[in-house]
C-alpha cells in the first residue's frame, strides 16, 4: 500500500512540473521572426496574436471554441489588433480549416512552428507592434488561462470587447 501511495504521489508531483519540451525558444521582449512582409502592411503600434496550430492536434481541436471567442473579440475592433496563424500544413488547407471553424486570421503562414520559436501546438504568442514577444500560452488552456489571454488582449486593445 505504501509503495502504491508513494508511486501515485510521485506521479502527481511530476505531472505538476513544467514540461521542458513546451518552453519557447524565445524570451519575452525578443522579436518573433515572422515571414518577410508580415508586418510591413500594418501600423507599428498594432499588436498581433499569433496562433501556432495544427490540423492534426487534438488539443487544437479541443481549443476551437476558445479561438472562436477570440475571433469575436478581434472582430469588435479589427484595426486595433491583428491575428496571425502559423501552421505547417499547406496554405489552402490552413485557410479551409480556419474558415470551417470560424477562427479569425489577418495573416496565414504555412511554415513549421519551430521557425517562430514554438516547440508544440497549440501555442499563442502576443506580440507588440515590432513583433516582440509580450506574452505566451502553451497547450490547451484551462478557463483561468483563457481569461488571462482575454485580459492581456484587453490591455493591448481596450476598444475590443467580447
Amino acid at each position: 500500500c505504501l509503495l502504491l501511495i508513494g508511486t501515485l504521489a510521485r506521479n502527481y508531483y511530476l505531472s505538476r512540473l513544467p514540461d521542458p519540451n513546451t518552453k519557447l525558444d524565445i524570451e519575452k521582449g525578443e522579436p518573433v521572426k515572422l515571414p518577410e512582409g508580415a508586418s510591413a502592411d500594418r501600423q507599428s503600434a498594432t499588436p498581433t496574436l499569433v496562433l501556432a496550430l495544427s490540423t492534426h492536434c487534438d488539443f487544437c481541436q479541443a481549443s476551437v471554441p476558445f479561438y472562436q471567442k477570440l475571433a469575436v473579440f478581434k472582430n469588435s475592433a479589427p484595426e486595433r489588433v491583428r491575428f496571425a496563424t502559423v501552421m505547417a500544413e499547406p496554405k489552402e488547407e490552413i485557410e479551409a480549416y480556419l474558415k470551417k471553424h470560424g477562427i479569425a486570421a489577418d495573416a496565414v503562414f504555412s511554415m513549421p512552428v519551430s521557425q517562430i520559436g514554438v516547440k508544440g501546438t497549440p501555442t499563442l504568442l502576443l506580440l507588440d507592434g515590432q513583433n516582440k514577444l509580450i506574452d505566451s500560452w502553451v497547450g490547451q488552456l484551462n478557463s483561468r488561462e483563457e481569461s488571462e489571454v482575454i485580459a492581456r488582449l484587453q490591455k493591448v486593445c481596450p476598444e475590443c470587447s467580447m
